[in-house]
């Protein structure tokens, strides 16, 4: 077989060897035309960085080929007749009309299957489109739903949320108005523990201004009438106003109460009796509690102190108020006794003290005063 029909009968492979040569080009075409200008770049400099050993070769290249042609003339010349006889060969040699008729052919056959080709992915198109626009009402009706589901979901999930942020906020309301009485109540203890404790703190300072107030009148007295002692003056004074009454006992109360009540019932030969604040009395007792201006407070007497048949007189220094004498009064009524005299050494008849006995208690005072 020679190379005429080597070439005739693989003419298909070979076409189709060079279509896959031209399909591997044109698909490497993109990445050579995108690396074609670093390429350019990088032999340019490389032809200029060697441009002169290039030359230098290059003319010795053709020096040499000139020289090789000199040299094959004569070859050449004596080779004629065979080569051209060897063109008629190969001329001869190939069958054109066949050759012309089996490249048509394959021709028509690659145009065939192309078109078969293009028809086939046209109807492929045509069907994939086709199922598409089927396809898409279903489509958008599970899309729409799955959008109204997903919405109702989130809507749903929505109003749980803020149902139970409202819940929250509803417990929370009423779980504060709830805890507010107790909150007031503590408010209002804590206020009025203040203002007791505020009050407790300036009960030292009335007790003193009044202390200091009964103090400068009994200055006043003693330096008016020039003795050493006008406790005795006033205790003498006193006993003048009882010394008939058959007083059996004497009631002191705590405590400035206690000096003039223990010289009284010295020199009217009667019984002291004290009354105390809680805890300080050492037999058993029974007590009394009672308001006052600044709070509440309250008293003891021995249980056994008075008996039924005494006459009692209670005395105090001042009654400006009248809270502790008025409970001192029913606590010495507890022990039933005959009779009960009330006694002071000053009164404070501005803050109206006497109002708040009975009527038939029997109250004395040394000395009467408009201080309020």
């Amino acid at each position: 077989m020679n190379f005429a029909e080597t070439i005739y009968d693989n003419f298909p492979t070979i076409i189709e060897l060079l279509s896959n040569v031209v399909a591997g080009i044109m698909d490497a075409l993109p990445i050579f035309i995108s690396k074609a200008p670093e390429i350019i770049s990088k032999f340019a400099n490389t032809i200029n960085d060697n441009f002169p050993t290039i030359l230098k070769k290059g003319v010795e290249l053709i020096l040499q080929i000139i020289k090789g042609l000199i040299q094959a003339i004569p070859t050449l010349i004596k080779n004629i007749p065979k080569i051209i006889t060897a063109i008629v060969d190969v001329w001869e040699a190939f069958n054109w009309v066949n050759l012309g008729k089996k490249a048509i052919t394959f021709m028509k056959d690659g145009i065939l299957k192309m078109v078969s080709g293009l028809k086939s992915a046209g109807k492929n198109v045509l069907e994939s489109v086709t199922n598409v626009v089927k396809d898409l009402p279903g489509k958008l009706k599970s899309f729409g739903s799955d959008a109204i589901s997903g919405l109702g979901n989130a809507l749903k999930n929505g109003w749980t949320t803020v149902k139970s942020g409202a819940v929250s906020l509803f417990n929370s309301i009423i779980t504060y108005f709830k805890d507010l009485p107790g909150k007031l109540l503590s408010v209002g203890k804590d206020l009025v523990k203040g203002l007791w404790n505020g009050i407790s703190d300036m009960t030292g300072w009335i007790i003193g201004k009044i202390e200091g107030f009964g103090d400068s009148i009994l200055g006043g007295i003693k330096d008016f009438f020039g003795i050493a002692s006008p406790s005795k003056i006033m205790r003498d004074e006193i006993l003048e106003m009882y010394k008939d009454k058959g007083i059996t006992k004497i009631v002191g109360i705590e405590s400035r109460g206690f000096v003039m009540a223990s010289s009284l019932a010295v020199k009217l030969n009667a019984g002291f009796v004290p009354i105390r604040k809680p805890g300080k009395l050492p037999a058993e007792t029974i007590s009394e509690t009672y308001g006052k201006e600044y709070g509440r407070d309250t008293i003891e007497i021995h249980k056994d102190a008075i008996c039924e048949d005494d006459v009692v007189l209670i005395h105090d220094d001042l009654l400006a108020t009248g809270g502790t004498m008025l409970a001192a009064y029913h606590l010495v009524q507890k022990l039933n006794p005959k009779k009960v005299y009330i006694n002071f050494i000053i009164e404070l008849e501005g803050l109206k003290g006497r109002d708040i006995f009975p009527a038939d208690a029997e109250i004395d005072c040394l000395l009467t005063l408009e201080g309020k």
